[in-house]
């Protein structure tokens, strides 16, 4: 199997919760599958929505519960807001760094989809050298279970440091999911096609926990 590296320069964002310990599951050799994520799809809260007297603009609570390969983070904002649950899995290569951050939740729009965060750039090695390069976003990624056919997912941005992919779900995506044990997201880059065969074991749990 060909070893995944970051190319170019190593990428980080924020997080609006902050992150609990992660637990790491073995994938392969060079590859590893955290539970824990670092940035989010979550809806806002409405703007100008009227403030309780006494409200706290925190969280009143945030907890983490990991399900096989996912890490769900749920927000509780207390009487006067809804829970918010965000489920997440990173890839990490060599040196521990990101090469996915696959998330499950509600976008900025209140969809309901998959995104996967990437460097801009990914290489592989192959016969001892290197190759790959920069993300080739005009041809999208794309998502398989095993139970499934692939489904394209389209980048909704790029930048100099990390690209992002996002793909709906729907009911076909949920059934498939829970009917597989693992899913290959293969990623488009100038040198080539990077398939990263994945376990998502306990998907079924993170749809549950994240669906409302």
């Amino acid at each position: 199997m060909a070893t995944a590296a970051l190319f170019g320069a190593a990428w980080a964002t924020a997080s609006a919760f902050g992150l609990a310990a992660p637990t790491s599951i073995g994938l392969r050799r060079n590859l590893r599958v955290e539970t824990a994520f670092r940035t989010h799809p979550l809806r806002p809260s409405p703007a100008g929505a009227p403030a309780k007297p006494g409200a706290s603009a925190s969280p009143k609570k945030i907890e983490t519960i990991v399900y096989g390969s996912w890490a769900v983070t749920c927000q509780y904002p207390g009487a006067a807001g809804k829970k918010r649950c965000l489920a997440s899995m990173r890839v990490l290569g060599p040196r521990r760094r990101v090469l996915l951050n696959w998330q499950i939740g509600h976008n900025q729009e209140g969809r309901y989809v998959a995104a996967i965060y990437m460097p801009s750039g990914l290489a592989i090695k192959k016969n001892n050298a290197m190759v790959g390069g920069a993300i080739l976003v005009d041809k999208g990624a794309e998502l398989q279970f095993s139970s499934g056919a692939p489904r394209a997912l389209r980048f909704i941005s790029c930048g100099p440091q990390r690209c992002m992919a996002e793909a709906p779900i729907d009911a076909l995506f949920e059934k498939e999911a829970r009917a597989s044990s693992t899913a290959t997201i293969t990623v488009n880059v100038v040198g080539g096609s990077i398939p990263f065969k994945l376990s998502i074991k306990g998907i079924d749990k993170a749809i549950d926990s994240t669906r409302k």
